[in-house]
C-alpha cells in the first residue's frame, strides 16, 4: 500500500488521472474497449468475423498492450517512488518543512511541464502514423507485410475506419508513454537534488538507501520491458530493425540506463563521501 501523499508530495493533476487509470480492474476495462473497438471498426470496414479471429489482430492491438502495460508500470513503480521518498525524509538533517518545499518545488517544476511530456508524445505519435501520406486502399486489399511498420498500427489497412483507429491509439499510447518519460527523467532530478542534501548517513548500515535503489531498477526494468512487446504482438520480428522501431526502443533503453546510473551514481557517491568523511574524522583523532 503507498504510503500517505502529504501536501508536497500530493500527485498533479495527470498524477491523478493517470492513478485512477491504473487501477487493474479499470486497465482490463480499457483493454476490453480497445478490443469491442478495434471489432467494430472491423466490421465497419467490411472485414469478414473469420479474418477478425485470425491474424488481424497481430501488430493492431500493440498500442492497446503498450497503453495497459504503461498504466500498469506506473502503478508498481510509484509505490517504490513513494517508499523511497519516506526513505530519504528520515536520512536528511533538513526540517520536515525544508523537506516538504523541496518536494513542492519539485511537484511545482513537473505541473508546468508534464504537460509538455504528453503533448510531445502524441505529436510524435501522429507524426509516426504520417495519414497525410497514406492514400485509402481498396476494399479488401491488404497491403504486404514488408511495408507495414510495427508500430504504425494497421498502418496499411483496408479502411480508414482502421486507419483511424490506429491513428487514435499510436497517439494515445505515445502520448502516454511521453508522460512516463518525463516523470522518469523528472524523478531522477529529484533524487538527485535530494542526495546533495545534508544526509545522516550510517557507513555500516545502508540499509535506508536501499529503497532508491530498488526504484531506479523497478524503472530501468519498467521501461525496458516495454521494448519487448512488439517482439510478441509483430507480425514480422525483422521489422523491428528498420530505423524507426529502433530509434523508439533506443531511447527507452536510453533513458531506462540514465535513471538507473545516475540514481545509482549518486547513491555510491553520498556512501563514498560518508566514509570518506568517517576517515578523516579516525585520522584526526589518532593524530592529536
Amino acid at each position: 500500500m503507498a504510503p500517505k501523499s502529504t501536501t508536497a508530495t500530493r500527485p498533479t493533476f495527470l498524477e491523478r488521472q493517470v492513478d485512477r487509470l491504473a487501477a487493474p480492474r479499470v486497465v482490463a476495462s480499457i483493454l476490453f474497449i480497445f478490443i469491442l473497438s478495434l471489432i467494430g471498426v472491423g466490421l465497419m470496414g467490411g472485414i469478414p468475423l473469420p479474418r477478425l479471429a485470425g491474424r488481424f489482430w497481430f501488430g493492431r492491438l500493440l498500442n492497446a498492450a503498450l497503453f495497459a502495460y504503461l498504466l500498469l508500470a506506473y502503478r508498481f513503480t510509484r509505490q517504490f517512488r513513494d517508499k523511497a521518498i519516506d526513505a530519504f525524509r528520515s536520512l536528511v538533517t533538513l526540517s520536515d518543512e525544508k523537506f516538504d518545499e523541496l518536494l513542492a518545488q519539485s511537484r511545482a517544476r513537473s505541473t508546468r511541464r508534464e504537460w509538455m511530456g504528453v503533448v510531445a508524445g502524441a505529436v510524435f505519435g501522429l507524426l509516426l502514423m504520417r495519414p497525410w501520406r497514406t492514400p485509402p486502399m481498396p476494399h479488401f486489399q491488404q497491403a504486404p507485410d514488408s511495408v507495414r511498420a510495427p508500430v504504425l498500427l494497421a498502418r496499411s489497412s483496408p479502411s480508414t475506419w482502421i486507419m483511424s483507429y490506429a491513428i487514435l491509439t499510436n497517439v494515445l499510447a505515445f502520448a502516454l508513454l511521453g508522460w512516463i518519460i518525463y516523470r522518469a527523467l523528472a524523478d531522477a532530478r529529484l533524487f538527485s537534488n535530494l542526495h546533495r542534501q545534508p544526509l545522516n548517513i550510517d557507513i555500516f548500515d545502508p540499509t535506508p538507501l536501499e529503497p532508491v535503489a530498488r526504484m531506479s531498477l523497478s524503472m530501468s526494468v519498467a521501461l525496458i520491458g516495454a521494448t519487448t512487446l512488439p517482439l510478441i504482438l509483430t507480425q514480422d520480428p525483422r521489422s523491428l530493425l528498420r530505423p524507426m522501431p529502433m530509434i523508439i526502443n533506443g531511447t527507452l533503453i536510453a533513458v531506462a540506463i540514465i535513471v538507473f546510473f545516475v540514481m545509482m551514481a549518486d547513491t555510491h557517491r553520498v556512501m563514498a563521501e560518508a566514509k570518506e568523511q568517517k576517515l578523516k574524522l579516525v585520522r584526526d583523532t589518532l593524530s592529536e
